[in-house]
């Protein structure tokens, strides 16, 4: 397996960026480098990529390519790269020591385990000569004050009938290593308000609804469920992104669904 290590050392400032697959989609991809500057606390980050292709015992041939960035050095570090490995789409097998000198060493984990992964199970492929792959990506960008947004995810294609996606934001506040939860992050007693914000904002984003009857209707979006506020969430500088995975509050074909809402709009709503 091809190893590549990514150190980024930055003085005072974070620095970051990582291009994931091309295959990923538009809400899942990261075809660019993002980057900023803002007063922080200290901190570096590397990046450790693994990128191999694996051949079944029919032939079928599957690249899998893991980018996994972390934090370098002491306990905020730490801390950063504790909550990386447990966000929830990293296998509990590749889970270990969060420690600087082992991250690298957790991006080889997870190859690794969708390598076994793909050779153990049987192949259901729905036409000849498929492109099978498994693509893990990681992005980091400034939000608002010190708080520096990181997502994880990846883009899929093992055999079935679909892509599969699925993708998770953290926030931290990088003097501390702190991750920023929902509960942390607004009131309990304005959920109701934010749920409707995000109802109005999915409305606009399709010509044929006006009313959350017509994303039932139309999209069977909130269909099964009612308006709620996801755990999955970006603290921008400008706006709060909220992020619904595929296939939590509507079909596949509908794909992520996000809402992204003015701090303006949010007033009285956050902690």
């Amino acid at each position: 397996m091809k190893r590549i290590l990514y150190i980024l050392i930055i003085s005072i400032i974070v620095l970051v960026g990582c291009n994931g697959s091309n295959k990923a989609t538009n809400a899942a991809s990261n075809s660019a480098q993002q980057s900023d500057k803002q007063d922080v606390a200290q901190i570096v980050f590397a990046a450790a990529n693994e990128d191999t292709t694996v051949v079944h015992t029919d032939g079928v041939e599957c690249q899998i390519s893991v980018v996994l960035y972390y934090a370098m050095g002491g306990a905020v570090a730490d801390s950063v790269n504790a909550a990386i490995l447990n966000c929830g789409l990293i296998p509990k097998n590749c889970l270990g020591s969060c420690k600087t000198e082992d991250m690298p060493n957790r991006a080889n984990d997870i190859a690794k385990h969708y390598v076994k992964s793909f050779l153990e199970n049987d192949l259901d492929l729905p036409y000849d000569n498929p492109q099978l792959f498994f693509d893990a990506y990681s992005k980091m960008f400034f939000g608002r004050d010190s708080i520096i947004c990181y997502e994880y995810g990846y883009d899929s294609f093992m055999g079935g009938v679909r892509n599969n996606y699925q993708m998770v934001s953290l926030n931290f506040d990088l003097k501390t290593g702190k991750l920023i939860k929902l509960k942390d992050f607004i009131k309990p007693e304005a959920e109701g308000k934010i749920a409707e914000l995000i109802v109005a904002d999915v409305i606009k984003q399709f010509d044929d609804c006006t009313s959350l009857q017509d994303l039932q209707d139309n999209h069977l979006i909130f269909s099964e469920f009612d308006p709620y506020v996801p755990e999955n969430f970006v603290i921008g500088k400008d706006f709060v992104e909220f992020i619904y995975q595929h296939e939590e509050i509507a079909p596949y074909a509908v794909g992520f669904v996000t809402a992204k809402i003015p701090y303006k709009d949010l007033e009285g709503c956050l902690r």
